[in-house]
């Protein structure tokens, strides 16, 4: 029984330890760059956009740089940018939300391209704003639905990733390091709830 206990012990412990280490581990690898529609948070929690009743992620093309930046209820939620759907007829991905700071330059941005009430550029883009954003994963939000990124540029999206091919607007490339801390963190707790049945059973 009290070799049992040990290696129940030990294996929490483990398990303890692995989870306060894994959004370092992710953030290790955390670098974030992606390029697609900037969105308010506001939209996607109505599921439709308040400037055309259009669904959110179905159609964010057609979000207008107007509701984005100028409507109040849009420009004071939080921002995030969106992933091309997996299929034709899927929804957008909410891959990060931007921290303030990313979210005031993407507001910058929009207003120097767009033609709205609040801009200040002479560009005449009336909807479907997209970007290019780049930065680290919060480590504190690795494991989270719709991580936080702390932005360091907020470019025209025809400014491409690193390393990545140029792409044809409406497709995304997105960052990978907190879909991999999730698979890690179900591998580590597969194997270690095996290493307790393992020591169960050898107590027996």
């Amino acid at each position: 029984m009290m070799t049992l206990l040990s290696s129940v012990e030990r294996v929490a412990g483990l398990l303890t330890l692995f989870m306060m280490l894994l959004p370092k581990l992710a953030h290790a690898e955390g670098d974030f760059c992606a390029t697609g529609f900037i969105m308010d948070q506001y939209c996607i929690d109505e599921e439709r956009m308040i400037d055309n009743g259009r669904l959110t992620l179905v159609e964010p093309e057609e979000h207008s740089i107007h509701c984005l930046v100028d409507v109040g209820r849009c420009v004071e939620s939080p921002f995030e940018i969106l992933a091309e759907p997996k299929n034709a007829d899927g929804e957008y991905t909410r891959v990060a939300e931007l921290d303030e700071d990313g979210k005031e330059k993407a507001i910058m941005l929009a207003r120097s391209v767009g033609s709205c009430s609040t801009c200040t550029g002479d560009g005449d883009q009336r909807k479907g704003f997209r970007a290019t954003v780049k930065g680290t994963l919060d480590p504190t939000t690795t494991l989270a639905e719709v991580p936080r990124v702390l932005v360091t540029e907020v470019l025209p999206d025809t400014v491409p990733c690193p390393d990545a091919p140029t792409v044809a607007p409406g497709t995304t490339s997105a960052p990978t390091a907190a879909s991999d801390a999730n698979k890690l963190s179900q591998v580590v707790s597969v194997s270690l709830a095996f290493m307790l049945v393992g020591a169960f059973v050898q107590s027996l």
